[in-house]
This record gives structure tokens, C-alpha cells and sequence, in this order.
């Protein structure tokens, strides 16, 4: 009897060991042309900042690689080499034997987002990456048939008999994520067709569980809801809602207000909607910074579930990330003349940081812009230029070239920073005080900027 327990006991144990810790998967392949580099596997934190989340490295050798991550549920996997990447979809406890590739060609007119060609070495029909390929094939063929349509708005029974079609399906029919993925992507090609947006919320959302971990919901969520928190908040019968948010910053109350507003049952759903409208106004300031901000951590938690919580906590942060009066992220970067510079180095002036690459014409003509601004501030005024291309020589011979006089950092191997600072374009500027905090994110571009360096230094309005 004694020892009857003690394997049950056990068995108990390695189950909940399994379900607290996830199963180990495994993923692991060759790639070309990156030896000797990083390559790192990753997550998105939520899909509302996409924060990437990095769990392991590797350095790759003879072309090889090979990872590990505890997976509890199906999760999308993202895969980084430098700045380029390349996603999967992982279930728990699965080994994945991948062919990486890059293409120069393929990706020639991506400055940002380039993109790694990913194949599954052995791949089985029933595996789910196979299956979501499937299926997004023949989403894509259909639109492909049917662009002109698309065009002019007038796809409306082709798209009626492709959802029909599509969700009759068996083979889409389960696993649950498979299933959800295939449910979601055809709700925003309604959505697209201007199927009603309360027909939507009813066959998709309302008496629905909330999805929080999956790409397609989310998709369709902020498809859907996408400037409505803005456009709700206008309305004349918003007015309380605006007070409980802005004068009272009381949760409960706007929550309450909210749910009666659009109408939601779901205490969840309505969360999820108030977190994604607050992150999409805080930088259009239709909510003061401060309130927004107080009701994301208020929401952080308070809110109806764990998800939730995690969810507000990882928005706030971001926000909070490149907010005014929080410290600008660090950076050591070697200038053209090989020379360290922190941005630590720089405390005691105001700093007009910009970021740029030698392909860039604007990025080129702004620089002389600079040069102007530096003649005439330059003993106030920090003017920093980062210099974002991948052969460093670049950042030498435009200084050199025009004889420029302020400092050209090299930051063109740096991914780091470029996620910390967001840059997704160039030229694009920051203003940063004298002792190091942010200012401005994505400030006024040099021609723009005079008027405001002016009220910085106290000689102007």
C-alpha cells in the first residue's frame, strides 16, 4: 500500500512539475553565412507593445545552432541573428530541425525589419507550422484573385463564400490554437469587408474567451478597436468617462462607465479594451500622461486576471520607456576617431541626438542642417549623430568628407539600442536634458527644431 502511494504521489509530482515548468523544446538547425555571430530565441512579451522577450543564445558554428525553451502552451517563437528575423509557432515538448537563410535580394529595400527564410527541415503535413502555411495560402491566393475587387470595396460574396468555405473545414478544426488562428484571420478579412462592427463583437468576442497569447485574436482585436477608444472618448455621452479617468483616475468607475458605453458583458473584454485605448492615446495626450498612466498601473494589479495584470504592467513600461523626464537609454559608442563616448560623457548641455544612415538622402541633407544649428549653439548644445549603417566607414568619410565638427558615434552593429530607442526610421531626433533625461522623443527635425532649442536655453518663447 505504502509503495502504491508513493508512485502515485510520484506521478502526481512530475505532473505538476510538467504544468507548473512546461516541457523542454527544443529547436535547433543550420544557417548560412553567420558564423561566429549570436543568434537569439525569443517571445513577444504581449501583442500590444510586441516587446521582444530573449531567452537563450547560441554562437553559431560551422553553420550549427541549437536552443532550448520550456514551453507550457503554443507559443510563437522568434528567432534573432543581428537584426534580422524569423518566426515559428512552438508546442510544447516538440524538437524543430530548421535551414536558415538570408537574402540580400529579398530584402534590398528593408532598412529595418529584415527578414530571415526559415524552412522546416523534415516537415510532416499535420505538423501546425504546415497547417497555418495551408491556411495562409490559400487566404492569400484568394486575395490575390480577387485585388481588384478588394480595390473598390466590392469583394463582399467572394469574401462571404471564402469564410464559409474556410471554416467548414475539418482539418482546421483542431488543435484549439489551429482552430483560433484560422477563426481570427477570417474575422479580419470581414472586418476588412465592413461587416458590422457589433455583428463582429458578438460572433467573435462577446461570450468568447479572451485570447491574450494569440497573434490572430489580437490582431483582430486592435484591427477592430483601432482608434475607437480615441473617437469614444470625444462623444458627448463619454463626459463622466473622461471625468473618473482624468480629474478622479478612479479604475473602477471608468471600468463601470466603460462597459456600460460599449456595451460589453465581459469584465475581461472590457479590460483588454481600456488597456489597448489607453496605449494608443497616450502619446495623442486625448488622457493626460499622468492619468493614463496611473490607471495602467491601477489596472496592473487590480485587474480581473493574472493575464491582465501582466498585460497593463508591460504597457505602462513601455509608455514609461521614452516618456518625458525619465532617463534617456545609455549608450557607449566609438566615434569616428575611434574614441569611446558615454552618453554619461555628455552631462552638463542639453543634447540634440539623432540617429541616421549614409542611404538615407534626407538623413544626408539634414546632417548640413546640423552643421548650421552647431554654428550657432554648438557652445550650448551637445549635437550627437548615430550613425546606423553596417559598414562603419560610412560614419568616417561623411564627417570627413564635409568637415563636420560635432561627435559621429558608430552604432550600426548596436541592435540594442536601436530597440531601446525605437528606431524604426531615419533621420529621426531626441532631445535630451542635461542631466540625461529625455526631453522629447522623436523631436522637431533640424529645420523645426530652432524654436524649441531657444525655449530650452531661456532665449526664447
Amino acid at each position: 500500500m505504502k509503495l502504491i502511494r508513493s508512485i502515485i504521489t510520484l506521478c502526481f509530482c512530475s505532473l505538476f512539475i510538467s504544468q507548473s515548468f512546461g516541457l523542454e523544446t527544443l529547436i535547433q538547425g543550420n544557417v548560412k553565412g553567420f558564423d561566429g555571430e549570436q543568434v537569439r530565441l525569443g517571445y513577444y512579451q504581449d501583442y500590444i507593445t510586441f516587446k521582444k522577450v530573449f531567452v537563450e543564445t547560441d554562437i553559431i558554428e560551422n553553420g550549427q545552432f541549437q536552443l532550448n525553451i520550456d514551453l507550457q502552451d503554443v507559443k510563437q517563437l522568434i528567432l534573432m541573428i543581428e537584426d534580422k528575423q524569423t518566426s515559428l509557432f512552438a508546442e510544447p515538448g516538440q524538437v524543430y530541425n530548421l535551414s536558415i537563410s538570408y537574402s540580400i535580394e529579398n530584402n534590398a529595400k528593408r532598412a529595418f525589419e529584415k527578414y530571415l527564410d526559415l524552412k522546416f527541415s523534415f516537415p510532416k503535413a499535420d505538423e501546425l507550422n504546415q497547417r497555418i502555411k495551408q491556411f495562409n495560402s490559400e487566404y492569400q491566393a484568394f486575395f490575390a484573385e480577387h485585388y481588384e475587387k478588394f480595390v473598390v470595396n466590392e469583394a463582399g460574396k467572394e469574401i462571404e463564400e471564402f469564410v464559409k468555405k474556410e471554416k467548414a473545414k475539418t482539418e482546421y478544426h483542431s488543435p484549439a490554437f489551429l482552430k483560433n488562428y484560422v477563426r481570427y484571420a477570417l474575422a479580419n478579412l470581414e472586418d476588412i469587408n465592413k461587416k458590422p462592427t457589433d455583428k463582429l463583437e458578438a460572433e467573435y468576442l462577446k461570450g468568447q474567451k479572451v485570447l491574450l497569447d494569440h497573434k490572430e485574436y489580437m490582431n483582430f482585436f486592435r484591427q477592430l478597436y483601432a482608434e475607437d477608444f480615441e473617437q469614444l472618448l470625444i462623444k458627448k455621452d463619454a463626459q463622466p468617462l473622461m471625468k473618473a479617468i482624468m480629474f478622479e483616475e478612479d479604475l473602477n468607475h471608468s471600468l463601470e462607465l466603460l462597459k456600460g458605453l460599449k456595451k460589453f458583458e465581459s469584465q475581461e473584454l472590457t479590460e483588454l479594451y481600456f488597456i489597448n485605448g489607453l496605449f494608443e492615446v497616450y502619446h495623442k495626450k486625448t488622457v493626460n500622461q499622468k492619468s493614463n498612466l496611473a490607471l495602467l498601473k491601477a489596472l496592473s494589479k487590480n485587474a480581473s486576471n493574472e493575464g491582465l495584470k501582466k498585460l497593463a504592467s508591460a504597457v505602462a513600461e513601455r509608455l514609461e520607456l521614452l516618456a518625458e523626464d525619465k532617463t534617456a537609454p545609455a549608450f557607449a559608442l566609438k566615434n569616428a576617431e575611434g574614441v569611446e563616448v558615454k552618453l554619461s560623457d555628455l552631462k552638463g548641455k542639453p543634447i540634440y541626438l539623432g540617429f541616421w544612415a549614409n542611404w538615407s538622402i534626407i538623413s544626408l541633407k539634414e546632417l548640413r542642417l546640423i552643421q548650421e544649428l552647431k554654428e550657432e549653439y554648438g557652445d550650448k548644445i551637445h549635437f550627437v549623430s548615430i550613425n546606423i549603417d553596417e559598414d562603419e566607414e560610412a560614419n568616417k568619410m561623411v564627417k570627413a568628407q564635409f568637415n563636420y565638427d560635432w561627435e559621429f558615434l558608430y552604432g550600426g552593429k548596436d541592435y540594442l539600442l536601436r530597440e531601446q530607442y525605437e528606431v524604426n526610421t531615419v533621420p529621426v531626433y531626441f532631445l535630451i536634458d542635461e542631466e540625461g533625461k529625455l526631453i522629447r522623443r522623436y523631436a522637431p527635425a533640424p529645420h523645426q527644431i530652432e524654436p524649441q532649442l531657444k525655449k530650452m536655453l531661456g532665449t526664447g518663447s
